[in-house]
């Protein structure tokens, strides 16, 4: 190639960056961190029977099975519980790691996201992908979270992104907490792939899922929050609090949170209600020496 470079009248010295350049691309593509807007073809899959089972069948407020057993990235054998550990809110994305389109646009998306959120990986929330094909074992796993963590490199330190995969490829466990999580794939024989929906589920340190974002497209706004949500107050500032319980609500149809006119009146009212007790105690409070009674002779 270098060759072929020089004969067409480029430098040799440029030909030979140009070769590195492509050969990293190459490399880069086998671990499939592309970015969002870059053309990877059709994200919705092909209209076949097979897409009926593509779906996301939300079962918020229970609880995923926590002794599910899997292999993380080192190779280790772990069970769920051990991720979700009662300490941080999870934000779980299942995968497959060979995926060639919608698996890229969904972890890239929430990467995009989350840069944008002052929060830290292993320190306010945690981060889990989990493979649910057959035959993709931890290695594959590392590599994935080793290209990621390129784009978050926040997130390489304990517990903040947790890569796993079934023992030898085996995909038993993974088909049990899909089904847990509502998260509705099969596989498409013709095109060797898996036909599945775009899925982050949000869960309580408990285990309890809180939240669904079905997308490609994460605000940082709706991250936060889903985090703070999840995490029954444990985690973010005292603003977002404030404004999950006063202002925001989650929005099933735009798949976001947005003001809550509900909550504005119930602010309203309470903010009322202080202010009318404010005046009531400035109007009957005894006034500096106006209780003394006056002695007359």
């Amino acid at each position: 190639m270098t060759r072929l470079l020089t004969n067409l009248g480029w430098p040799h010295q440029t030909a030979a960056s140009v070769l590195v350049l492509l050969l990293g691309a190459v490399n880069a593509s086998q671990a499939q961190i592309v970015r969002p807007g870059d053309d990877l073809g059709n994200v919705e899959g092909p209209n076949v029977p097979e897409m009926d089972l593509s779906t996301i069948e939300e079962r918020l407020g229970e609880k995923l099975p926590l002794d599910l057993s899997f292999v993380d990235e080192s190779g280790q054998t772990v069970t769920l519980g051990d991720v979700i550990d009662g300490k941080l809110p999870v934000l779980i994305a299942p995968v497959y790691y060979r995926c060639p389109q919608l698996c890229t646009l969904v972890l890239n998306g929430m990467v995009d996201g989350l840069d944008d959120v002052q929060m830290q990986p292993g320190r306010d929330y945690r981060l889990l992908s989990f493979t649910f094909a057959a035959g993709e074992n931890f290695k594959m796993s590392a590599a994935k979270r080793a290209a990621y963590l390129t784009r978050l490199p926040s997130a390489d330190v304990e517990g903040g992104w947790t890569f796993l995969a079934g023992a030898d490829g085996d995909d038993t466990n993974a088909k049990a907490l899909c089904a847990a999580i509502g998260f509705g794939y099969t596989y498409h024989e013709p095109s060797g792939e898996y036909i599945h929906p775009a899925c982050v589920a949000f869960v309580s340190p408990d285990g309890t899922i809180t939240r669904y974002m079905n997308d490609v497209v994460f605000p940082p706004k709706d991250l936060r929050l889903a985090i703070v949500e999840a995490g029954d107050g444990k985690v973010g500032t005292s603003l977002d609090k404030f404004l999950l319980f006063t202002c925001f609500a989650y929005n099933a149809d735009h798949a976001g949170y947005s003001v809550s006119v509900m909550k504005l009146m119930r602010s309203g009212g309470i903010l009322t209600m202080a202010c009318v007790a404010i005046a009531l105690g400035m109007q009957f409070r005894p006034r500096l020496g106006g209780g003394q009674p006056v002695v007359t002779s």
